[in-house]
This record gives structure tokens, sequence and C-alpha cells, in this order.
């Protein structure tokens, strides 16, 4: 367009300037001045993915070799005894702890789509205690709820150990890897580097 067309319609038909100068308020002045244009209609899905994706608790994953301590940390970090730890591999799911009001969901998957168990508080750590290879292998994830004000920002993942004899543990955790925002990598210091 003439460049006299770009500024009537910058300064008459584009929206005010946002007050507000956050990363959110910037995004949501853009979603509205180029979702009427239908040329910018993916522009403006981009745009409004980054904004709903900014209202979210990140999700940190803690990885590492199997018995490095990944489970114990996750109990210190959501103040609570809930992720079973032991000698040998204990982990066999990806266990999200989020804010709520307690218990948990254990949602598996199937042929026929996804189905959702649900636990207490008391029930999780007994569940995950003793749950077989067999049916962790048809979990998709177990969503532990607690009431604790950082889950609000931060949901902890504990993922199953890499380097265990079960290969399908190492799978799960690489499947997952790229969905975390961020991942700290656990390592045992009892091991040499």
């Amino acid at each position: 367009a003439p460049a006299r067309t770009r500024a009537f319609w910058a300064s008459h038909a584009a929206p005010p300037a946002p007050v507000d100068t956050h990363a959110a308020a910037l995004l949501q002045a853009f979603i509205e001045t180029v979702k009427p244009l239908p040329a910018a209609a993916d522009l403006a899905w981009a745009a409004t993915r980054a904004l709903e994706q900014m209202d979210r608790p990140l999700v940190v994953a803690l990885l590492g070799e199997f018995n490095a301590g990944k489970s114990t940390l996750v109990n210190r970090l959501v103040g609570a005894s809930l992720a079973p730890v032991g000698v040998k591999p204990t982990t066999a799911t990806l266990n999200t702890f989020r804010h709520g009001l307690g218990g948990a969901h254990v949602i598996y998957r199937g042929a026929t789509g996804r189905k959702t168990r649900n636990l207490t508080t008391s029930q999780v750590q007994p569940y995950l205690s003793t749950i077989s290879d067999e049916d962790a292998a048809n979990i998709d994830v177990v969503e532990i709820f607690l009431p604790e004000p950082h889950l609000q920002h931060f949901e902890w993942v504990d993922t199953p150990g890499l380097n265990a004899a079960l290969t399908a543990h190492e799978r799960l955790t690489k499947r997952f890897m790229g969905s975390a925002d961020l991942v700290i990598w656990v390592l045992s210091a009892q091991q040499a580097g």
C-alpha cells in the first residue's frame, strides 16, 4: 500500500497503544491489531498461543540416571513424601506435581481413549510404590495435586531414571524431555562425574 494509506491505517485503524508495557499486555495489543487481518491469521494464532503459555506454571523436569535422587529431591521441593524412593529404580511413570486441593489423577492411555483413576493423597505413595511395569506402560502421567503455593508457579515432574535395566523407562523420559520448560539434571553425590 502507498505510504499515505499505511499512515492512515496506522493512525485510524490500529488500537490505542497499551498503557501496560509488560510482555503479556504487548502481546494482547498485537493480537488485537492483527486479528482482523486475514493475511495475519498465523501471526495472531502464534501470539495467542504465546500469551496462553505465559499464564501457566513453568514445567520443570527432574532428570538423571536411576537412583540419582530425583524422587528424594522432588519430595523436598513439594514438602511431602509422595514419590517413592528406594535402592532399586522406583519411578516407573511421569509424576507431575501440580497445585490443587490434594489427591491425584492417574491418566491411562488405551485404544478406546484416555481413562482416569482418582486417588486420595494418602493413596498416592502406596500406589506409586506398588505399580507394576506392565501397568506403568499404559499410563500417560500421574498428576499429583498439593495445596503448596509455589506449585502455582512451578510444576515439578519426577521422571523415570535413565540407564536403568528397563528401556521403557528411558524411552518414556526421553519422549517427555522436549515438553519441559526447564530440565534439572540430578547427579548422585556418591558417584564421580
